[in-house]
C-alpha cells in the first residue's frame, strides 16, 4: 500500500496501558490525525494507535479486518491490542466506496464518513450547513473562517472546536434526520458522523 504509512504511536504487542486504547485508520493524514489527537489532549480519556494512514476507504476497512484476525488476545480471548476500532474517511469520489461500507458493516467495523469532506464537520462549529456544499467550497469555506491553513487546522480553532461541540454534533444529528425525512440515503451530502468517534474520545474510563 505505497499510499499509506503506518503511525508509531503505540506497537503491536506491548503491554495494555490503563486507558482505553482506539485504534483509527484514516484517509486523512493532517486534519483528522489534529483533531482527533487534540481531542485527546483534552480529555485524557483514551489512547489512539494509528493505523494506516493516507489509504482510500476499502484500504482502510479491509486493514482493519486483519487488525480483527491477528491482534493478539488473552487466554479468555480478550484483544490485548487494542478496545475499539475505527476508519475514517470522506465520501469524495472513492470508486469503492460502497464496497467499503459494506464490508465494515458486515464485519463491525465503525465507520466516521464525512460527506463531502471531514471540513464539513469543522464548519458546523460555526453555523448551519444544511444545503448540498462540494467539497472545494468546503475547504475554502474552512479557510475564509480561519479553521485550516491548507489542511492543517489553526491552533487558535480548538478552543472554539470544544466550546462548541455539543453544537456541532446537535446539527451533524440534525442532518441525518433531515435526509431520512427526505428520504435520502445515509451519509448524504452533507453529512458527518465523526462526532460518533469523538464522543467516544470524551468518555471517562
Amino acid at each position: 500500500m505505497s499510499d499509506s504509512r503506518r503511525g508509531i504511536a503505540r506497537k503491536r504487542g506491548t503491554s495494555r496501558a490503563v486507558q482505553s486504547i482506539i485504534r483509527v485508520h484514516s484517509e486523512g493524514t493532517k486534519t483528522e490525525v489534529q483533531m482527533l489527537t487534540e481531542w485527546v489532549r483534552e480529555t485524557r480519556h483514551v489512547k489512539l494507535d494509528w493505523g494506516i494512514l493516507g489509504a482510500d476507504p476499502k484500504a482502510l476497512v479491509d486493514e482493519a479486518r486483519q487488525d480483527m484476525k491477528t491482534a493478539s488476545r488473552d487466554r479468555s480471548g480478550v484483544n490485548r491490542e487494542f478496545d475499539h476500532l475505527w476508519c475514517v474517511f470522506d465520501v469524495d469520489e472513492h470508486p469503492r466506496l460502497s464496497s467499503a461500507v459494506e464490508e465494515a458493516r458486515q464485519n463491525n467495523i465503525n465507520v466516521a464518513i464525512s460527506n463531502p469532506c471531514i471540513e464539513l464537520w469543522l464548519l458546523l462549529h460555526i453555523g448551519d450547513q444544511t444545503a448540498h456544499i462540494e467539497r472545494g467550497d468546503a475547504q475554502r469555506q474552512a479557510r475564509k473562517e480561519k479553521i485550516q491553513d491548507g489542511k492543517d487546522i489553526r491552533p487558535q480553532f480548538y478552543d472554539r472546536m470544544f466550546a462548541n461541540y455539543e453544537t456541532a454534533r446537535t446539527r451533524a444529528q440534525d442532518l441525518d434526520k433531515k435526509h431520512e425525512l427526505d428520504g435520502s440515503p445515509p451519509h448524504h451530502n452533507p453529512s458527518s458522523n465523526i462526532w460518533r468517534l469523538i464522543d467516544l474520545l470524551r468518555e471517562s474510563d
